[in-house]
Parts: structure tokens; C-alpha cells; sequence
């Protein structure tokens, strides 16, 4: 007796559909910045890997000894040591399984699936019935939605504890900018009149330290007189976009000469060096800075209006 039989090549199918997941993880990972794709990536991995290499190695033969069975490596399963066959019939296809003492081994070949389906599998069957009894054991359409139901519980389960969407800026409750207003438009001609005088340039973009900022300019001056920008920070695997902003607020505002302004954004501080007054502002996950050559307390109404452009929701 011998009946030799390899996984059906649709078995690529399925590394190919694993490897497909894999990729868009890795996408997720890199532009969402998802800690939970890692969750998927490494299970995708590991289907691929072990798709391809049944694809690849597996094979059954049934000899005059007994079973051997190759996937990563060939078992040899005598046949005194053998207590029955079965082929395992479910909603996701049917495969044969080997009990002998008391373990259970499931078979390279043959075997069918939702996506690598052999053609063959009747009639490898029926090749081996003639030969050696198998028992059918019928997993019921219920019992695999309850094990459907269940994988996909524990994989959100999983998500849930890797990512922590209670982090995200979504998740209800969270105080959040999703955008930043335009730093050239956030003051209004009149307000930059009082703050500049009449006589000033219009406002030109400008890469400030704290994201994207503006800068005017008094005629006749040499420098710039006023900067406003904005940076608008999201969540890490740490914490909330606040959390980020709030730790990047404190590495500037733990100082001596450094003074609280209250009733203004989540925290603000102020500073003065020689003529400029720079007033930092915390809302929510936007960070606010002005800029100001001329009175402190202009400054602060500045910076006030600055930040009363940003929407936090």
C-alpha cells in the first residue's frame, strides 16, 4: 500500500491572501501609526510562512509502516500505534486527522479549505477508505460561527489592549483639535493694526519651532514683529495628543522667568527677552506661540485671540 499526496497549489492562494493582510498591516502600522496593526501583522506572518511551506514540503504517504507526514519536518506514525482516522468536516472545509496514544495529528494531504479547495479530496478519500477505516466527525455550521465569534472577539480584545483606542482622538470624551487654523488669517486686519500700527507688511509664512507660523513686519523695521504659529500634536503609544502636547509644553515653560498666565487655554506662560514677549499657549493638543515685539500685555491679548481660533471639539 502506498498513497502518496501533496497539499492542493491553491494553497498559495491562501499565502497570497495572508501576505495581502500582511502588507496592509505594515501600511496601517507606517501611515496610521496603529499599534494594533501589529496584532495582524505578526498573525498574517505567520499564516504566510506557514501556508508557503505547506505548499511547499507537505505531504502524506501512506506505506506498508504507516503514516509519514511532512510539513516542517517528517513524523512517522506507525500503524499499531494508530487508533482511528477521521476526517474533520466544517464550514471551513475538511482535513484528516491521525489519534494514536492519545494525540492527534493532522495531516499535510489531503486537505481542503474556504480558499485552497482540492478537487481531489473525495477521491484521496475514497483511495484510503479502501485501504484503512476513517470516521467522519461533522463540526456543526454553529459551533464554527461560535468559533468565528469568538476569534474575532479575542482579536479586538487583542487590538483593544495593543493600541488603546481610548487614547485615540476619536474616542468619545476626548477633547481634541482635528485641524489648525491658517496662522496668516488667525488675526484680523484690525487687531494686527492695533498690535503693528497701520503701517505693516501682510503676513508671510514661516517654519516656526512650534509647526507651521506667520510673521509680520513693521515698515521701516529690520526684523520681524510679531510670529504666530501653531503645532497640532496627535497620540502616541504613550499617550493622548494632549499628553503629547502637554509634555512638549512643560520642556519650555519649566524655566525661571517663565510666569503663568491663568484663564487662558489649559496652560499658558509668558516670557520676556530684551524686547520680545513670547506667550505659549496649551489647548487641548494645539500649541499655541505668539511672538511679540512691544507690550508684554499686548502680547497676551494676542495670544489670547490666536488661540480662540482653534476649535477643539
Amino acid at each position: 500500500m502506498d498513497l502518496v499526496w501533496r497539499p492542493t497549489r491553491r494553497t498559495f492562494a491562501a499565502a497570497g491572501l495572508w501576505a495581502a493582510v500582511a502588507v496592509l498591516s505594515a501600511i496601517a502600522m507606517g501611515t496610521l501609526d496603529l499599534t494594533a496593526a501589529a496584532y495582524p501583522l505578526t498573525v498574517a506572518v505567520l499564516l504566510t510562512a506557514y501556508n508557503l511551506l505547506l505548499a511547499t514540503r507537505g505531504c502524506t504517504e501512506f506505506t506498508e509502516d504507516g503514516v509519514h507526514n511532512t510539513i516542517l519536518r517528517t513524523a512517522t506514525t506507525h500503524w499499531d500505534e494508530i487508533d482511528r482516522i477521521h476526517v474533520i468536516r466544517g464550514a471551513g472545509g475538511a482535513s484528516l486527522q491521525l489519534v494514536a496514544d492519545r494525540r492527534r495529528v493532522r495531516l499535510a494531504a489531503p486537505r481542503t479549505g474556504l480558499i485552497a479547495r482540492d478537487p481531489d479530496f473525495e477521491a484521496h478519500l475514497e483511495e484510503l477508505r479502501e485501504v484503512h477505516e476513517v470516521k467522519e466527525t461533522r463540526i456543526p455550521g454553529w459551533l464554527s460561527a461560535v468559533a468565528a465569534a469568538v476569534a474575532v472577539a479575542l482579536l479586538v480584545a487583542a487590538a483593544a489592549v495593543l493600541d488603546r483606542p481610548w487614547l485615540s482622538d476619536w474616542w468619545p470624551g476626548t477633547p481634541v483639535a482635528a485641524t489648525t487654523p491658517d496662522p496668516c488669517t488667525a488675526l484680523d486686519r484690525p487687531t494686527l493694526d492695533r498690535a503693528l500700527t497701520e503701517h505693516h507688511d501682510a503676513g508671510k509664512p514661516t517654519d516656526a519651532f512650534f509647526g507651521d507660523g506667520c510673521q509680520w513686519q513693521r515698515l521701516g523695521d529690520l526684523g520681524w514683529d510679531l510670529v504666530v504659529s501653531y503645532d497640532r500634536f496627535t497620540r502616541t503609544a504613550k499617550g493622548t495628543g494632549a499628553d503629547a502636547a502637554a509634555d512638549a509644553f512643560s520642556l519650555f515653560t519649566d524655566h525661571d522667568g517663565r510666569r503663568p498666565v491663568a484663564g487662558l487655554g489649559d496652560e499658558t506662560y509668558t516670557w520676556t527677552s530684551g524686547a520680545i514677549t513670547s506667550v505659549l499657549v496649551r489647548k487641548a493638543n494645539v500649541i499655541v506661540e505668539v511672538e511679540y515685539n512691544g507690550d508684554p500685555a499686548i502680547a497676551v491679548e494676542l495670544a489670547r485671540i490666536a488661540s480662540a481660533a482653534v476649535a477643539v471639539e
